[in-house]
């Protein structure tokens, strides 16, 4: 099957995530071992959902070019909203969960 055609699309970016198996990064927050106490779930919730959808829609800004990653009143516009969000309030839950 001739992957570079619409029909070995499928194989072409399974044997492209081949090449990163194994260099998968240790920093990556442990999030499934990290219990939310009940008090800040629904919060944290909320924010999770608004702070994704904003950075995924950001994210394909930048690359498509709505927004300019190079330029330093995109980026603060960015930075701005995710702050706007309740970014800080999302890592505060996220950081006392795992403290405990």
């Amino acid at each position: 099957m001739d992957i570079y055609t619409e029909e070995g699309a499928e194989r072409r970016f399974y044997q492209a995530t081949e090449l990163y198996e194994g260099k998968e990064s240790d920093a990556m927050f442990p999030y499934w071992n990290v219990w939310v106490p009940d008090d800040d779930s629904n919060e944290l919730s909320t924010l999770t959902t608004n702070v994704e959808n904003y950075v995924a829609t950001a994210t394909a800004e930048f690359i498509t070019g709505v927004r300019d990653p190079n330029s330093d009143a995109d980026w603060s516009a960015y930075v701005d909203g995710l702050a706007g969000l309740g970014a800080d309030r999302y890592v505060e839950i996220w950081q006392n969960a795992y403290d405990q």
